[in-house]
């Protein structure tokens, strides 16, 4: 089983996933965070959570900021087919932004346990017997597997005071579809 979890760094909320089985409870992937001082930080600098009741279920919906920027995001699980997927769709407002001197998007350091590779498609996430696909949405971001973490960048850069930046990125359990 796969689980989500929010929980409080300094001034802002960090996030895991871990996976939960008869061995215990082992982290996969955890949100690389940064600090007060951090214009872009690693990930979103989520300063605000809260959960919502949608149609089809639960979201984690936040908010944050740094610099000049506001980022937004929301986290749903769903189910597909039989499987749990954990949708995620992020976006920055920037009065400015630079794309060639400056880094946006989402970063996750692997699990001590964890073991990753690139697939077609995505990257697959292991830890003992839960295996999981993180995939980019092709539109929005690209993801890319860097020694020990795992790196979600937007594919376009928006530097309109109106319109966000925005990335998405399902995460697939794959293990609970091979045990049905």
């Amino acid at each position: 089983m796969v689980q989500l979890e929010f929980y409080e760094i300094a001034d802002r909320w960090a996030h895991s996933l871990r996976s939960i089985g008869p061995d215990g409870v082992h982290e996969m992937l955890s949100s690389v965070e940064g600090t007060p001082v951090d214009d872009f930080p690693a990930s979103p600098p989520t300063q605000d959570v809260n959960l919502h009741q949608l149609p089809d279920g639960e979201a984690i919906l936040s908010v944050g900021m740094a610099g000049n920027g506001h980022w937004s995001s929301s986290y749903s699980i769903e189910n597909q087919n039989g499987r749990p997927v954990i949708k995620a769709d992020l976006a920055c407002l920037l009065k400015q932004f630079d794309s060639t001197s400056n880094k946006l998007g989402s970063t996750y350091q692997l699990g001590e346990s964890a073991a990753a590779e690139r697939v077609p498609g995505g990257v697959r996430v292991v830890v003992n017997n839960t295996d999981v696909m993180v995939v980019a949405h092709p539109d929005f971001a690209t993801i890319e597997l860097k020694e020990k973490q795992l790196l979600i960048t937007p594919i376009a850069f928006s530097n309109s005071k109106a319109v966000a930046t925005r990335w998405q990125f399902e995460v697939y359990d794959c293990s609970s579809a091979e045990q049905n």
